[in-house]
């Protein structure tokens, strides 16, 4: 390992570790993937498991929904962004 690739100095155990770029790639990617499948799976969950799905903010509006598709009475896709539940 060279000085180049010397990219982070960090407490671990009380003793300072070198992380090389190689090592931050490779768990970058880890982590990348991990959420690719942590995301895929939510969604599946969401699909077969309710007739609708929503995400508020810290005021309680919507910022997000999902209807699950043939839901009767479901409202315009966008029109209750913004508004509060």
């Amino acid at each position: 390992m060279g000085l180049a690739d010397e990219v982070a100095f960090g407490p671990q155990s009380g003793n300072d570790t070198i992380i090389d770029n190689d090592t931050m790639d490779f768990e970058r990617e880890r982590v990348e993937e991990a959420l690719r499948e942590s995301e895929e799976r939510f969604r599946t969950l969401v699909r077969f498991s309710v007739d609708v799905y929503w995400e508020t903010d810290a005021q309680h509006r919507f910022v997000r929904q999902e209807f699950a598709e043939g839901l009767a009475n479901a409202p315009a896709p966008g029109s209750e962004i913004g508004k509060t539940r």
